[in-house]
């Protein structure tokens, strides 16, 4: 996927996340693809609901103890996606969503 479709995807993910309050772990890839990690089984359900409304390409798997915390993890990596983000975005901040602090 390309940097803007990247940016729009993670703007999406950290909006729907603070609004569904899941826990999560987002990084960009050099390839401008996502890796986005989740430690629960419903989160991941959530996740990929969200996938399947943007068309995601992506793989995931899940890891045993991934850390001290955590007994699992869910890392998905998206490489694209086929809906346009770029209107739902535009649709949410026109209907007084502040998407500015997702944009960090």
């Amino acid at each position: 996927m390309n940097t803007k479709k990247q940016e729009n995807l993670i703007i999406y993910f950290k909006y729907l996340s603070e609004k569904r309050k899941i826990e999560y772990h987002l990084e960009k890839s050099i390839d401008n693809s996502i890796y986005f990690w989740v430690y629960s089984d419903k989160d991941f359900l959530i996740v990929l609901q969200w996938l399947g409304l943007v068309g995601a390409f992506f793989t995931f798997s899940k890891t045993a103890k991934p850390d001290e915390v955590h007994d699992f993890m869910y890392d998905i990596t998206i490489t694209d996606y086929g809906y346009d983000m770029e209107e739902t975005l535009k649709m949410a901040s026109d209907n007084g969503v502040d998407l500015s602090k997702y944009l960090k």
